[in-house]
């Protein structure tokens, strides 16, 4: 398995979107620009959510003989590239419609890539690597949210808009060429069939796709009300971005590499377990961090533990997803799960603010609570496997 060049990949993609999510939203609003315009950088995230739409595309059409899911790698990057240099000749408040355009393609893009990312990943990783291949891809986006979200940001009052992006450009220039000299392995490979709705229906796929939706309440309720929490509290915004672009994405790296380790010592399962846990322990200093009392210490506490929690769910959720992919149509496969999680920890969160705008923040995390609990009570029953071959043995 080419380690380097899959952490690169995953690396580079959060890399520019980072960019785009963080840094660019804060240099818009230095600037001047107004919340409208902010709220349409952060709609650029829904083409992770849409690209469920033609991920089937990806499992089906081959780039000759650059290979299947390398070609489209190559591809992307490329055009990410071209993209970015783009960009530079605007200025991204007077010429802000262009610069939103070109914003939406590179997330186009990078989406595109994910799909055939994860698809290289689920072909050429056997089972037992799974823990460890997906948390190069978490740490990887952590690293890459990182650097883009947060040394890019903090290096562009010296070098300006166009050195921000020959940066940003700099690291997707380093992952194509890993890609161009990284030749794809020769094997025999009927063209991807149609799309399958079998994941969906299969025996045991409800209780799958419950997992999924109910798996994100911790982590949507408590992204959407810590950074509000965080500014009630008096904390500055250069703190608070230090710690949630800088030393969280690093707390979180390790978090997900010692992840990969406990996948391949305990199993699926108990990670699951340690997953369904840490969601309350986080939800539980969340609300102690609604009392103004306790609001400094239980931040002190519930901020790394919010980024150790993002690294185990996501290497476990993520290697679970891929053994559930199969190999007909393995960009599709994690797409449509990816998307479904996505979804509700988006939805989760957004009724969290909701909550919280009307009946307060510790009615809103009480509530996230009670359900973060009903998942950790029916985990056992949403692992149980099916007589299905959809539903891997690795759960046990």
């Amino acid at each position: 398995m080419p380690w380097a060049l899959l952490g690169s990949l995953y690396m580079t993609q959060a890399l520019s979107l980072g960019f785009f999510f963080v840094a660019l939203a804060a240099i818009l609003r230095s600037g001047g620009a107004s919340l409208a315009q902010l709220g349409l950088i952060s709609a650029l995230g829904l083409m992770w959510a849409l690209k469920v739409l033609w991920a089937p595309l990806v499992d089906r059409w081959a780039w000759g003989r650059l290979g299947h899911e390398r070609g489209w790698v190559i591809a992307m990057q490329g055009a990410m590239l071209l993209t970015l240099l783009a960009l530079m000749r605007f200025d991204p408040l007077a010429d802000f419609a262009v610069v939103y355009a070109l914003s939406l393609l590179l997330s186009v893009l990078a989406a595109t890539q994910d799909v055939a990312t994860d698809a290289l990943a689920c072909r050429l990783l056997p089972a037992g690597q799974r823990g460890l291949g997906n948390a190069v891809q978490v740490g990887g986006g952590l690293a890459g949210h990182m650097l883009g979200g947060g040394v890019v940001l903090m290096l562009y009052p010296l070098v300006g808009w166009a050195g921000a992006l020959a940066l940003v450009s700099a690291g997707v220039a380093l992952s194509l060429i890993q890609a161009l000299a990284w030749h794809e392995p020769g094997h025999a490979r009927a063209p991807a069939p149609p799309f399958s709705w079998r994941l969906w229906i299969a025996p045991g796929g409800g209780r799958w796709w419950a997992l999924l939706a109910l798996s994100g309440v911790g982590l949507g309720v408590t992204w959407a009300l810590v950074t509000p929490l965080l500014v009630d509290a008096g904390w500055s915004l250069e703190r608070i971005g230090l710690v949630m672009n800088g030393v969280g994405p690093l707390v979180g790296v390790g978090a997900a590499a010692g992840t990969g380790l406990l996948i391949r010592a305990w199993g699926r399962g108990p990670v699951l377990g340690l997953m369904a846990a840490g969601q309350g322990v986080v939800l539980l200093g969340l609300l102690a961090a609604t009392t103004p009392a306790f609001a400094e210490p239980a931040f002190l506490v519930v901020l790394p533990l919010l980024f150790v929690l993002y690294g185990i769910q996501m290497t476990v959720l993520y290697t679970v997803m891929m053994d559930h992919a199969g190999s007909d149509a393995p960009g599709a496969a994690m797409t449509s799960q990816y998307a479904l999680h996505y979804l509700f920890t988006t939805l989760w969160g957004w009724g969290g603010l909701q909550v919280a705008d009307h009946a307060g923040f510790p009615m809103a995390v009480g509530a996230a609570l009670a359900l973060a609990g009903l998942f950790a009570a029916l985990l056992p029953v949403l692992l149980a496997r099916p007589p299905s071959p959809l539903i891997p043995e690795t759960l046990e």
